[in-house]
């Protein structure tokens, strides 16, 4: 008596076999082949062999953006002139700078302290520059100091909390900055600070790859591709220069007004260190040894290269990183000659660099035995993709023409500018970025009640970054910096800026998976098992694979290649195979 089943399998007494119906010429052929096998008696018991599975693991480590918020805030002091200095008639320039001392990462929120510091160059009110100075000059003073700060800024993140240990990335600009003289010893500083946060959290696994152990275990594979973060690293770098005046200059008597401008990071990834390398100018203005001489200006450019250690980096990995310029001093130094010729700069410039490599592993997708029922522990795992690094750059021109209250330009002594971003667009094929550079121009004024002048200008600019199409939810950091900038003088009323202007763009395509960590080894179905048959004949139906039929009907893909003889395991829709149960 025979015993149909599903699918055109049946069983015959100890014998099984199958049956495959065909459509052909609107009749069905009907094609019986018998195979004989004897039953194995089963045992529901797992196999000494099969008490631990050894897995061969990849570790994988990135760093995913949880959140990122932008904030602004005031500063307001006020300011007395200390007795030393002479009274206030009227502030020339000034300068200011934000300086991050401290982060601390709370529940849900972030703590960000530290300072403003700030300079103003004035003109002083009673027509000397001290005690000691020449009658009938037109002074100039220095005023320096620096305002605390600290603010707590709620970061929400709507999968997860921010909490502590997580990383913090800032941009932190002093966006505007106002000095008011209220009387000749007092002044009010306001200020406006820009802080942009992104919250990161640095994330590890350990994916399975393979397995160690793989007698009588069929594995599935999958092509896995991702960035993986290798190191990050944070150092100090320590600048000391010494300029030294040119033959021309006279020797200093002292020094009235220093600036110091960093531009042109490079960072780039070498073998157990990373190289950094930038230009450094110093503005300086100083009264001369000699009585009767006037101001004297001294504007220099050098190139730093520097390096930050870094172990386990290679040259071609991939670098994300920035450097902040910190807090820093200028003085004077005398040469060999034992005279007041060298202008000594001490800066420390804070560098930090994220490394990564990009990735391309075959991962253990799934794994079976038809003698032991393998269940495989998964673990998601968030992680990104690097989708796009491009060190853009763009030149700026415009002409800019003063105010009637500012006095005529007979010398340009100093250009310096920033670059701000207004908006963001991400297009099909590039990235919109809007903003302004805004560039100040320090000049020897054809006015002798007002012998150096400051003029300010902004430059708006729209620029495209060439890129591959990005998601709104891809992770992209641009940060942007002014290489260049100059200033050619027209007329005495106006004149012509150029800057270039660097847009360093990162995107990260933000993606999870669930990947195998672990095994865990339980009995198998016997009811189920005994349902299949011992061996089986199977026409090959299309998104069918040889691992799926082996996991389906308690083979191996071995068993399935060489008995069928599939060399490397392809097979394709209408191919007859025979699957043998494993015992």
């Amino acid at each position: 008596m025979e015993k149909a089943s599903e699918n055109g399998i049946y069983e015959t007494g100890n014998a099984v076999g199958f049956c495959v119906i065909e459509p052909a010429g609107g009749t069905y052929n009907f094609i019986r082949r018998i195979f004989s096998c004897s039953r194995q008696p089963y045992r529901q018991i797992i196999n000494k062999e099969w008490d631990q599975v050894e897995l061969t693991k990849n570790r994988l480590t990135t760093s995913i953006l949880k959140a990122s918020k932008y904030i602004q805030f005031t500063i307001d002091d006020d300011f007395n002139i200390p007795d030393s200095r002479e009274d206030v008639d009227k502030v020339i320039m000034s300068r200011g700078n934000v300086i991050v001392e401290n982060t601390d990462v709370l529940e849900g929120r972030i703590v960000v302290s530290g300072i403003v510091v700030f300079k103003i160059l004035y003109q002083s009110a009673s027509g000397e520059e001290d005690s000691d100075s020449d009658k009938g000059d037109v002074p100039v003073v220095c005023f320096e100091s620096e305002i605390p700060f600290e603010e707590s800024v709620v970061v929400e993140d709507p999968h997860e909390e921010i909490k502590p240990g997580d990383r913090v990335d800032g941009t932190y600009t002093l966006e505007d900055l106002y000095i008011t003289v209220i009387n000749s010893r007092k002044i009010e500083v306001r200020g406006l600070v820009g802080m942009k946060l992104a919250v990161y959290d640095r994330a590890s696994i350990e994916a399975a790859v393979d397995v160690a152990n793989a007698s009588g275990i069929s594995c599935c594979y999958k092509k896995f591709s991702c960035t993986n973060m290798v190191t990050s690293c944070k150092d100090m770098i320590k600048v000391k220069e010494e300029i030294q005046l040119p033959a021309s200059k006279p020797n200093i008597n002292r020094l009235i007004w220093d600036e110091v401008s960093f531009r042109k990071f490079d960072m780039k990834p070498m073998n157990g260190s990373i190289s950094v390398s930038f230009e450094m100018e110093l503005f300086a203005i100083y009264k001369g040894e000699e009585e009767g001489t006037p101001l004297s200006f001294v504007n220099v450019t050098k190139e730093i290269n520097s390096s930050i250690e870094c172990p386990g980096v290679y040259e071609d990995m991939i670098l994300d990183g920035f450097v902040t310029p910190g807090k820093g001093n200028v003085t004077v130094k005398q040469d060999s000659d034992g005279e007041d010729r060298i202008i000594y700069v001490e800066y420390n410039l804070a560098a930090e660099a994220r490394v990564y490599e990009d990735r391309d592993i075959n991962i253990l997708e799934d794994m079976f035995s038809g003698t032991a029922n393998i269940e495989p522990v998964r673990e998601e795992f968030r992680y990104e993709t690097l989708r796009v690094k491009n060190n853009a750059r763009t030149k700026i021109t415009r002409k800019e023409r003063l105010k009637s209250s500012a006095p005529g330009i007979l010398q340009i002594l100093f250009v310096c500018g920033d670059c701000d971003i207004d908006s963001v667009k991400l297009m099909d094929d590039h990235i919109e970025i809007s903003g302004a550079v805004r560039a100040y121009i320090v000049y020897v004024s054809n006015d002798d009640t007002r012998p150096i002048f400051q003029i300010e200008a902004v430059l708006p600019y729209t620029y495209n970054v060439e890129t591959v199409q990005l998601k709104d939810d891809d992770s992209v950091r641009i940060t942007p910096g002014v290489d260049a900038i100059t200033a050619d003088l027209i007329n005495n009323d106006e004149v012509e800026i150029k800057c270039v202007v660097a847009m360093d763009v990162t995107a990260f395509a933000r993606n999870s998976c669930s990947l195998i960590t672990d095994t865990k080894i339980l009995p198998v179905d016997m009811d189920k098992k005994a349902a299949v048959p011992g061996i089986t004949g199977y026409v090959v139906k299309e998104g069918d694979t040889v691992y799926n039929l082996a996991r389906t009907y308690y083979s191996s893909v071995d068993s399935i290649i060489k008995m069928n003889n599939l060399g490397e395991g392809d097979i394709k829709t209408g191919d007859r195979i025979i699957i043998v149960k494993c015992p």
